[in-house]
């Protein structure tokens, strides 16, 4: 009664983490109302039976309806018989639309495996319509084939459209569900004035299709998003000035951890962030996965990450083989405008544009307080068919370089478009970058490749001059370790090596143990 109170009196105030203590942990207990069939039925017709859409409506109403048991008064957890696990429930009576209990779980009856119950939409239909302050979790399901038709937020997530709600997905599967019309939005999930929680998910194959579509995975508008141990894959968005073929934020604020955001795409012109798009958002992005995403017209910035007026921090983070394709799109790896945009212990490689800028792109056209910062990171090999294949700085503020490594394939390609305010400790094939060239020999950067922890990294060769370059980074910076989790100075060394690797006396028996969290 106490969650229930807290959460009714102040429903802007509460965190994600305050409704798992106050209520969605309960999911561990015995279900109340139990799915007895794969059936999908209007209310009173199949009387018998207790179905997916008569069980909401039980715990909505807190009644017994057709062969449901009596929904309760505050948390109503719906399960699904033992004989069901493997099947798929196919929505033949539209979307299942919850507004009204305080708290409901929806939970597999597979624990920890999202094809225990499938949902599908069989492509004539949303899934779910979430709305009115409603706390909802949904464990252990897939949801797929949903569709939704109609311009403007109103009418978009083609599996989920949440609205004013808490949503917490675990061991979820969202995936080739669709939204079609004019500012289509969230092929697979749209969420407004939400705080969604993503747990152990993939969000994969979903696309929104016409002009100024947004969102081909997930759209996020004046919401708040946390999402870990997960995958965002293979989602698309097409039409003029679509946007966000994975993740698209608005006014929203996310933090991804550890969670890859992969092989997604926009499909035409004037379509920035293959992979995420973001415009007056806050993004942290730690230990995390942004690779083989891009974008594939002209003037489509952000083959990974596009952020327009919005903060960006990525953290032990690899960005990597993400581009963007026809003419004046820049950044392939990272493209930021007007906002601040911080690079820590991470590595952006192989990365390519069409445009400049093929590892980073950072626009400050106004000459705004807008500031440029690479701690302790690695930007390899990328290349731009305009200029400068590492990292492109269009502004007047500041441009930090610290203790990093930029290199290039060939010599002659550009690393840097301008000389860094400040590129203490770092590295480079380009002198432009750190005031020396240093050779591709002398710096000794081994391939991309699972070197341990949870990305992929370029490992240092023993006879990299990287090595011992860092100075003393715990003082300067904090920085205790690697962005693989590994010692920061390696184990017998005072100072610390240049870039995202830190060398360790015999690499390969730290794998996987010593992993500083």
């Amino acid at each position: 009664m106490q969650c229930k109170y807290a959460l009714r009196r102040n429903r802007l105030a509460v965190t994600i983490s305050s409704v798992l203590a106050c209520g969605l942990v309960h999911a561990g207990e015995d279900a109340n109302i139990i799915v007895t069939t794969t059936e999908d039925a209007a209310i009173g017709s199949l009387t018998d039976e207790c179905t997916l859409r008569a069980a909401v409506e039980a715990a909505q109403t807190q009644s017994a309806v057709d062969g449901c048991e009596t929904g309760q008064s505050i948390i109503n957890i719906i399960g699904f018989d033992t004989s069901l696990a493997h099947s798929t429930i196919t929505l033949t009576e539209g979307e299942i639309e919850i507004e009204d209990p305080d708290t409901l779980v929806i939970r597999g009856p597979v624990d920890g495996d999202p094809s225990g119950i499938t949902i599908d939409g069989d492509g004539n239909s949303r899934l779910f319509n979430i709305e009115s302050g409603v706390q909802v979790g949904m464990k252990y399901l897939t949801l797929t084939n949903g569709h939704s038709v109609g311009g403007g937020y109103a009418y978009g997530g083609g599996a989920i459209r949440a609205d004013d709600t808490i949503l917490i997905l675990e061991h979820v599967e969202i995936s080739n569900n669709q939204t079609d019309g004019t500012l289509a939005a969230g092929g697979g999930i749209l969420a407004i004035d939400t705080d969604l929680s993503v747990t152990d998910s993939t969000i994969t194959g979903n696309s929104t299709h016409d002009s100024n579509s947004r969102g081909g995975g997930l759209m996020l508008l004046r919401s708040q998003l946390s999402i870990s141990r997960s995958e965002i894959s293979d989602n698309r968005t097409d039409g003029v000035f679509a946007q966000g073929g994975g993740l698209r934020l608005s006014n929203s604020t996310a933090t991804l951890s550890r969670t890859r955001v992969t092989g997604n795409r926009t499909d035409t012109y004037n379509s920035p962030g293959g992979g995420i798009f973001a415009t007056d958002s806050e993004i942290t992005i730690v230990e995390s996965t942004i690779a083989n995403n891009f974008t594939t017209q002209n003037q489509s910035s952000g083959g990974g990450i596009g952020a327009s007026f919005s903060d960006m921090t990525v953290e032990r983070t690899t960005v990597s083989g993400n581009q963007t394709q026809g003419s004046s799109s820049n950044g392939g790896g990272v493209f930021a405008s007007r906002g601040d945009l911080e690079i820590r212990q991470s590595t952006v490689s192989g990365n390519s544009a069409s445009g400049n800028g093929g590892g980073i792109y950072f626009r400050n056209p106004y000459d705004q307080d807008y500031n440029h910062r690479i701690f302790y990171s690695t930007v390899a090999f990328n290349t731009a068919a305009g200029e400068h294949g590492g990292i492109y700085h269009d502004g007047a503020e500041t441009f930090i370089l610290r203790t990093s490594i930029v290199v290039q394939d060939d010599p002659q390609d550009s690393g840097c478009n301008k000389q860094p305010d400040k590129y203490l400790d770092s590295i480079s094939t380009d002198a432009v970058c750190a005031s020396v060239n240093t050779s591709l020999t002398d710096v000794a950067l081994q391939p991309l490749a699972d070197n341990g922890g949870p990305t992929l990294t370029h490992a240092l060769a023993e006879s990299s001059v990287a090595i011992e370059a860092g100075g003393d980074c715990e003082t300067s910076y904090g920085i205790t370790a690697d962005q693989r989790g590994f010692p920061r100075p390696g184990l017998g060394s005072s100072q610390c090596d240049a870039g995202a690797f830190e060398a360790q006396p015999d690499d390969s028996i730290f794998r996987d143990r010593f992993i500083i969290e």
